[in-house]
């Protein structure tokens, strides 16, 4: 069973590497100074957690099974684009605390 500082380390690194996957999503924009690039940090790992695990929710119902095909890409198409409009909006939300790279 691995030591607590193990968990830490994975922790912190996993963090590390979903706010990359963030930043590299948002491009060309970044947080605005140091209070933005922690928030984005801390958020990070639980962000993606929670949209895998929505996403899997989403997408795997065992009621999708009993469904057609053309409904499924119906349904798969109208989550996906409100999913779409959320965070667009959210993106949009948040613009006052993103500066763009080189400016």
């Amino acid at each position: 069973m691995p030591d607590l500082k193990f968990k830490i380390v994975v922790l912190a690194f996993s963090a590390l590497l979903f706010s990359i996957f963030i930043l590299v999503g948002m491009y060309p924009y970044h947080p605005n100074g140091y209070v933005g690039w922690l928030v984005l940090y801390v958020v990070s790992l639980p962000l993606v957690i929670i949209l895998e695990i929505l996403g899997d929710k989403l997408f795997n119902q065992k009621i999708l099974n009993n469904i057609g095909l053309i409904v499924r890409i119906i349904y798969g198409v109208v989550a996906l684009g409100i999913f779409l409009l959320l965070s667009s909006s959210s993106l949009l939300w948040l613009m006052p605390y993103f500066e763009k790279w080189g400016s």
